[in-house]
């Protein structure tokens, strides 16, 4: 627990924090239950930090954003992006990787891509026009207004009438999504 950042972090093994010994719900709800009075659970789960261990450390070093370089949307550009560019850092920065999207919207900072959101067509729900597949940051940069920036050129461009996506509350608040 890292009482001055209200967070917790969990490793969960893959045996004793399976369906056979907890409840299906268990990691949300307790997640849920924190979150209430203020304290954010991060779990990390065994599986996840066999395949996944890197991304999972720049993830954590990440809390602290002391190492992280602080740059206003104002000094960035945003443009569309080749599907193979986005795909590319999704794989780098992206817990789960990359994800064919039919529209790939870039944030840069000099020349350097900094930030990638994707949208497509909805996986799961038809009831909306577009969802927002991946959303990622190069570990080393906080871009304060980017996702607004890359969200609003999305939205001059395409126009949407209704867009969803989905959190993996897991590792992350969905809170860039409440300010957007």
């Amino acid at each position: 627990y890292l009482p001055e950042l209200k967070i917790g972090i969990e490793f969960n093994g893959n045996y004793w924090h399976s369906d056979i010994h907890k409840e299906p719900k268990y990691h949300q709800l307790k997640t849920l239950n924190y979150f209430n009075i203020g304290v954010r659970v991060i779990h990390i789960f065994e599986y996840e930090w066999e395949n996944n261990k890197e991304k999972l450390v720049r993830l954590l070093e990440s809390l602290n954003k002391r190492d992280i370089d602080v740059i206003g949307a104002r000094k960035t550009n945003v443009s569309i992006i080749s599907n193979k560019e986005a795909l590319e850092f999704q794989e780098k920065y992206h817990l789960q990787g990359g994800i064919n999207s039919s529209i790939n919207i870039g944030c840069f900072y000099k020349k350097d891509l900094v930030g990638v959101i994707s949208f497509s067509k909805p996986r799961f729900n038809s009831n909306y026009e577009y969802e927002i597949t991946r959303l990622c940051w190069d570990y080393n940069y906080r871009v304060i207004g980017g996702l607004e920036k890359m969200f609003s050129f999305f939205i001059k461009e395409y126009t949407p009438t209704s867009i969803l996506t989905y959190v993996d509350i897991s590792k992350f608040t969905g809170s860039s999504y409440v300010k957007i």
